[in-house]
């Protein structure tokens, strides 16, 4: 059973099963509690000392005010639709206030249908732009300039250099803990599907430069400083940097 446990006071009726007596039923324990910010902010977790944090400040509210974080948020805590369609807990900041908007403009549509394609096409310059300025997960495509434009406007070097942009971490690590590198592909998958990337960008891009020796050799030469093995590739094939996606 979850969220919003803290504490032993607040899991045990739960555990023992005492919470049903007060509506006439007989004793109804759950298997387990789920404690999710608690472990969170724990000295053992690999959350950032900025995120411990936030959570540490957050006010929280009473029992009798938690059904208003489903409206605007009340105590610093909002409550969101999930992936999943189930209710969850999120501290209120920007990002959140973003995902709670298109809860209500786009996720409330039905999936795939033509009103929520319309919806989303018609909004989509302020979709980018509000998940450019508010959310953790921004819009991918984006011209060396700063440009923000969609994949098939971009060139093989800029959506390399894009990507590592944004999946490679630098400088930071997590502190104490010690977790994490300071200087770390967030997930292992990112490096081995930016190395899956380059090995078919050139093979297409191969024969503008025939003689030239391979660049992507294997996936071992993304493990530090990825953007300049993406900048050897651009030097090694000119084309990467002029010929668009959108033209393959």
């Amino acid at each position: 059973l979850g969220s919003g446990f803290g504490d032993a006071e607040g899991s045990w009726p739960y555990l023992s099963g005492t919470w049903s007596l007060e509506f006439g039923r007989p004793k109804m324990p759950v298997d387990a509690v789920l404690m999710g910010s608690r472990c969170m902010v724990a000295a053992e977790a690999a959350t950032s000392k900025g995120v411990k944090e936030m959570i540490v400040r957050c006010a929280g509210v009473e029992d009798k005010d938690w059904e208003k974080t489903y409206q605007q948020g009340a105590g610093g805590i909002i409550s969101l639709k999930s992936e999943l369609g189930e209710p969850i807990h999120k501290l209120l900041n920007k990002g959140m206030a973003c995902w709670r908007e298109f809860d209500e403009k786009y996720f409330s549509l039905k999936f795939g249908s033509p009103e929520a394609e319309a919806k989303i096409m018609k909004d989509k310059d302020y979709i980018i732009k509000r998940l450019n300025e508010s959310f953790q997960k921004v819009y991918f495509g984006e011209k060396a300039d700063g440009r923000v434009v969609d994949l098939e406007e971009m060139t093989y070097a800029e959506v390399l250099s894009r990507a590592v942009r944004l999946m490679y971490v630098v400088d930071g690590g997590d502190g104490a803990a010690g977790r994490f590198a300071p200087n770390r592909w967030i997930d292992v998958t990112y490096k081995t599907r930016v190395f899956t990337w380059m090995q078919r960008f050139e093979r297409r891009l191969r024969n503008t430069n025939p003689s030239a020796e391979a660049v992507v050799t294997q996936v071992s030469i993304l493990d530090e400083k990825p953007w300049e093995v993406v900048e050897k590739f651009a030097e090694t094939y000119p084309d990467a940097k002029t010929i668009l996606m959108g033209n393959e």
